[in-house]
């Protein structure tokens, strides 16, 4: 067998195999005969019937069902010969096949790129102050008034404004058509949340219970119904109803309903603590994000377009469930924008994480068992279980690699947080 390397880039490479025509002859009689033995063929009894008559029915599915062995038997004597670990799974294009000449072809696959050197040491990074305020604790407390608060009817009638609710009924025409089954009745919709399309809330705001408004909207070419894309709707809305938002008093009786805490003061400390873990975790975040960065910056390389496509999958599946969650949607156009960005984020991630990769092996940055105790009982304090449960969940191999890869992340991160220069930000 004869292999020659063809480096495309730093990334990627391609092999030519050869593999000598003895070899390709011996393999073709061995699968002459392997279909022999188990053809059946009108006039003849199993494994009776004549080669010439085998082959000439079979010959296609031998030649390449030969070609699939000589590649997998050639290829990884070929990769182990070269000293080659891909990355991904190698594409094989196949030469001219023969029962009796010699058999070619070649395999384009990544790999890891060469590390000549690496860079990480006094990088100046800025730490986000993770100082939690009384208006911030304030804030916190209003926003848990609003959630448990209720809506109570307007009296008197007065102007609609932001952060209250309106019932109303409506109706929806397109192109001078009532479209019978997009309209609503008793329909709640809350102001200055989101939730409404602004056109509608731009009509009823400083509107009154009892008047009737009109708005039109601009559907886009991604509408779920076919036929109210790229069209104008008009949203013809009687407001019957009109409602604010009365906050509760915050007493030890709201403390306890809210947060089950017995008093004010002891759900402020419990808030108040809340906050400040939040904000040291997002300082944590802002830190590692610097890291990303810089290292993308000092470390220049190719990364494989392979690796690169995975970490995208990743973060659009994340990106797109978070979406969910809030309801959201995008057009074409921000769905385009937002997988550009996407696939730029993927590309510093990956490079990151060879260059931290590099940094460990350097540094002989190792797991410990404590460590993996210390990811397990942060896992059970975020999701509330106990710490044998988070266990029996990452038993999964795929699970306790991806943990695995968490706490060797974050070691390194420490490490290099350890050799930077880090000043605090008011």
């Amino acid at each position: 067998m004869q292999v020659s390397v063809n480096r495309l880039s730093s990334v990627s490479v391609e092999l030519s195999v050869q593999v000598p025509a003895e070899i390709v002859s011996k393999k073709y009689e061995e699968g002459v005969a392997k279909v022999a033995k188990t053809a059946h063929l009108k006039g003849f009894r199993p494994g009776k019937a004549p080669r010439n008559v085998v082959q000439q029915m079979f010959g296609p599915r031998i030649l390449s069902d030969m070609a699939n062995e000589l590649i997998n038997d050639s290829l990884p004597k070929a990769l182990d010969e070269q000293k080659f670990s891909p990355i991904n799974q190698p594409q094989v294009t196949i030469g001219t096949i023969g029962k009796a000449e010699e058999f070619a072809y070649k395999a384009t696959f990544e790999v890891q790129p060469t590390i000549e050197s690496v860079t990480f040491e006094g990088l100046e990074l800025k730490r986000p102050s993770t100082t939690v305020g009384d208006t911030d604790l304030a804030d916190e407390i209003v926003k848990l008034q609003r959630f448990m608060g209720e809506f109570k009817p307007v009296e008197p009638a007065r102007a609609v404004v932001k952060g209250e609710a309106v019932t109303v009924d409506f109706t929806v025409t397109i192109e001078g058509t009532e479209m019978k089954d997009a309209g609503g009745q008793g329909v709640r919709l809350e102001l200055g949340d989101g939730s409404v399309l602004p056109e509608l809330e731009a009509a009823i705001l400083g509107k009154q219970q009892g008047d009737k408004v009109e708005a039109t909207v601009k559907f886009g070419e991604d509408h779920p119904r076919e036929d109210f894309r790229n069209k104008d709707a008009i949203f013809a809305i009687s407001i019957n109803g009109h409602l604010e938002r009365v906050l509760p008093e915050v007493n030890d009786d709201f403390a306890k309903k809210a947060t089950g805490e017995e008093t004010v003061d002891a759900m402020k400390t419990m808030m108040r603590t809340r906050l400040e873990k939040a904000a040291k975790e997002r300082a944590e975040m802002a830190l590692a994000n610097q890291i990303v960065d810089m290292l993308n910056e000092k470390n220049p390389m190719e990364v494989p377009a392979s690796l690169v496509e995975q970490q995208q999958r990743l973060l659009e599946s994340e990106y797109v469930q978070r979406l969910r969650r809030m309801g959201g949607r995008l057009t074409q156009e921000q769905a385009a924008e937002i997988q550009k960005q996407l696939k730029a984020d993927a590309e510093k991630k990956v490079r990151a994480g060879l260059v931290m990769a590099e940094i460990a092996k350097r540094n002989d940055l190792k797991i410990e068992e404590a460590d993996i105790e210390k990811a397990y009982e942060e896992l059970a304090a975020e999701s509330g279980k106990n710490v044998a449960k988070v266990k029996a969940e990452y038993r999964d191999p795929a699970r306790q690699q991806f943990l695995l890869g968490m706490v060797l992340e974050d070691k390194v991160l420490t490490f290099i947080e350890s050799k930077a220069t880090i000043s605090d930000e008011s």
